[in-house]
């Protein structure tokens, strides 16, 4: 049985990562999410299967849509069919982290706690999930457009400045 790994979402850093599997005996698996959850300015960095292919990947799978089931199916088929002992699921974009958590516990192996995958892409779950662990946390409130920031600046006795931050992705 070959060893080998599954990175998600080869957008940053897939040939250093490419290489240092190589470099330890593993095979390589690339699984290709949908390009339209990346925006736009980064879809021009999305490798091709070839471009993939070509840097010494073994197996790349393209996905239509995140289904977690239907990429972990996929995987199993190619270990299956190629004797491949999956060792670990890396992945390598921001939008790959819960994905790769889901398919690592779908396939047995090491992953971060999946109670914790909404909470690391949501600002606001991941301040609960901080403050019921008792560590301190600044005020906040969730709002749903501008019009409503002086009512909740009101709530938490707040004056300018604030931060404002999106509940979910980079900011």
């Amino acid at each position: 049985m070959k060893s080998a790994v599954v990175l998600i979402d080869p957008v940053t850093d897939w040939k250093h990562v490419i290489e240092a599997a190589a470099s330890l005996g593993h095979q390589v698996v690339a699984v290709q999410l949908p390009a339209e959850a990346l925006p736009a300015k980064f879809q021009s960095f999305l490798p091709t299967a070839l471009a993939l292919k070509e840097a010494g990947v073994d197996h790349v799978v393209s996905v239509e849509q995140r289904d977690v089931f239907s990429i972990t199916q996929q995987l199993q088929i190619i270990a299956s069919e190629c004797d491949l002992k999956f060792r670990g699921v890396i992945p390598l974009s921001e939008i790959a982290v819960e994905v790769s958590d889901c398919v690592a516990s779908c396939l047995g192996l090491p992953h971060n706690a999946l109670d914790f995958v909404t909470a690391r892409r949501d600002k606001g779950i991941m301040k609960n999930a901080v403050e019921s662990a008792g560590l301190r946390i600044a005020k906040y409130e969730r709002v749903a457009s501008m019009k409503d920031v002086s009512d909740a600046m009101s709530r938490l006795s707040l004056c300018y400045p604030i931060v404002l931050k999106t509940p979910a992705g980079m900011s």
